[in-house]
């Protein structure tokens, strides 16, 4: 995808944006509206979380910031919505990467209450790390940004803060969660120290029965970092997919392996805390032994395990000089298993699914178990195959829309036809028009089963864990999933129960915070479901008077909720209010009343 068309995605989900949120006058504003596509889509926030932590996009400094409390991460970005003809300047950065961060340090940040509130409660916790992210959309790189960065994060290396500079190259990588990529090769040389620190299990020499040839070495973490940089300059993907899918290239740095790098008397055990890592390659070539070690060639490497190692090592290492990484880190090693596997057309059958199963085995300290790693192959592929069916896209990853878009260009037709009688049950003419509007993201998805699985708070604030492997989040809504009771159906349904409501507030003119929908869905699961039985769910939505009634009821109830929290929290507001646990016997009194409401056939106001 060109530069230009994919700044134009961009301007796209921007107009889809404003037309989607008609009354939320920021909006028109595309500089505004970017930084509602940064947190939408990068960091994947809920639309109530975006809309509060979009700060000012004329607040030198920070536009907006997301905060992860469970591993004490503060990103803090800034947007720069470009075209060709701008660029980011290192003056630009110099000037601008410790203003506000200097009055949040001194208490005087005034722009958002919350995070000066969050920054000084965490500040001196030992995991407290701060992000600077800069997000330019154009591809102007910079030689003297790229030193001024390197500066900083020199200069901060021991005080948890770190700044990055991603282009539209590096934006459009985090959208789709895999690089842009022509090449379709890449070959590189590591060196090891000595000669005797390479094993090697060729089966000819062993006289073993195996299909392959393995090499075990001592890698100096400099040639790990020299990989990664060559990879990236190369545009080449060096993490496997599953790797990169399942674990993911985490804008964070795994903290426990960056002290140990940090840190002088600790680095040189490095070899013994870190479980090594494992690379597949197509060929591997040992070579002459030079004054500095022995050269080891590879072909088309690809790190199978060791994602979280190898990108923690290339940000702390970026930090430092070329010229000063051997002296600080001469002593520090990695262990590699590097694994042969021929990729030539003739073997690449033959040896797939061995390839599959070495990356499925290499990950099961990661607690990625079987049935989570195929989680695309099985359970989540049935319901997108069973959704489409129905007239519906589910996206599985980013990539998916251009694959449905392609699939569906100039054909909204098929769909619409397929899911006809739904949008009208749901009362979504207006609403599902475009082809995008019948896509539906699969944390978005997840999202809704976890309101109703779980409750509206986790739904709030958990989005982030819904696709960690190990999270209670992840289970309780796989669970759901493949719930025999929780039929491909009734997950459908309880989807546009959702789209109904986001849609009946978007055209709230009096309120376009009600009715609350993960309020809405929780009470949904209570009340209607008899405590969240997922068999409930399609009898309890079964017409369009039933859903319009069903709005209505929780449009009345959530706003008579708010309207009491907010009386009894003067200093406390809406966003505030959907970070908490719902409160069930205020809200079981908001809604009989607005039960009375609609038997006397008033509306919400």
């Amino acid at each position: 995808m060109s530069e230009g068309t994919f700044r134009t995605q961009i301007s796209e989900d921007i107009a889809y944006y404003q037309e989607q949120h008609p009354f939320l006058d920021s909006m028109a504003n595309p500089d505004w509206a970017f930084n509602f596509w940064v947190l939408d889509k990068l960091y994947g926030e809920d639309d109530d979380v975006v809309k509060s932590h979009i700060i000012d996009n004329h607040d030198v400094g920070i536009d907006c910031y997301i905060w992860h409390e469970e591993t004490k991460d503060l990103f803090l970005i800034q947007n720069k919505y470009y075209d060709d003809s701008s660029q980011l300047t290192a003056s630009y950065f110099e000037s601008n990467i410790d203003h506000a961060y200097q009055m949040l340090c001194d208490g005087t940040y005034k722009h958002c209450l919350e995070l000066q509130q969050l920054f000084s409660a965490y500040r001196q916790h030992p995991d407290f790390y701060v992000y600077h992210c800069f997000y330019v959309t154009n591809n102007r790189r910079s030689d003297q940004v790229d030193i001024a960065v390197q500066n900083f994060n020199h200069k901060n290396a021991n005080l948890n803060r770190r700044a990055d500079v991603y282009y539209l190259d590096d934006i459009r990588e985090a959208f789709y969660g895999e690089p842009n990529v022509d090449a379709k090769s890449f070959s590189t040389t590591v060196t090891t120290v000595v000669k005797g620190t390479i094993l090697s299990t060729n089966p000819q020499d062993y006289g073993l029965d195996l299909e392959i040839d393995a090499r075990y070495f001592m890698l100096p973490v400099t040639e790990l970092y020299k990989l990664l940089r060559d990879a990236n300059k190369a545009q080449y993907p060096i993490f496997d997919a599953n790797i990169r899918e399942y674990l993911g290239v985490g804008r964070a740095v795994n903290k426990g392996i960056k002290r140990t790098l940090e840190s002088h008397s600790e680095r040189k055990r490095f070899f013994f805390y870190n479980n090594g890592i494992t690379i597949i390659c197509s060929d591997l070539q040992v070579r002459k032994q030079s004054k500095k070690g022995r050269p080891v060639f590879l072909r088309n490497p690809q790190i199978v395990n060791g994602c979280q190692t190898v990108s923690t090592i290339h940000q702390v290492l970026s930090a430092y000089p070329e010229s000063e990484l051997e002296m600080e880190f001469k002593d520090v090693f990695v262990m590699a298993k590097a694994l042969v596997i021929p990729d030539d057309d003739k073997e690449k059958t033959r040896f797939e699914e061995l390839r599959k199963n070495i990356v499925r085995y290499n990950n099961s300290q990661n607690s990625i178990d079987e049935k989570s790693f195929n989680a695309n192959e099985d359970f989540f592929r049935t319901v997108q195959r069973e959704f489409e069916d129905k007239g519906f896209l589910v996206l599985l990853k980013q990539s998916d829309r251009e694959k449905y878009s392609k699939k569906y260009k100039g054909d909204v037709e098929t769909l619409r036809k397929l899911a006809s009688k739904k949008i009208e049950q749901f009362g979504l003419e207006g609403r599902v028009r475009n082809l995008r509007d019948f896509m539906v993201p699969l944390d978005k998805l997840m999202q809704v089963i976890l309101a109703f699985a779980g409750d509206s708070q986790q739904a709030s604030q958990k989005k982030s864990a819904l696709l960690k492997k190990d999270s209670t989040q992840w289970k309780l809504v796989t669970e759901a999933i493949q719930s025999d009771e929780f039929t491909t159906q009734r997950m459908l349904d309880l989807y546009l129960l959702y789209v109904r409501s986001e849609y009946e507030k978007s055209i709230n003119q009096e309120d376009t915070r009600v009715p609350v929908t993960w309020h809405l869905i929780e009470g949904f699961s209570r009340y209607e479901c008899a405590g969240g039985k997922y068999g409930e769910i399609s009898a309890a939505i079964s017409d369009r008077g039933t859903i319009d009634r069903l709005v209505m009821l929780y449009k009345l109830a959530t706003a008579s909720y708010l309207m009491d929290y907010e009386q009894d929290n003067p200093t406390r507001g809406y966003n505030d209010m959907v970070k908490e646990k719902l409160d069930l016997a205020k809200f079981d009194k908001s809604r009989k009343n607005a039960e009375m409401m609609v038997k006397m056939g008033m509306t919400a106001k």
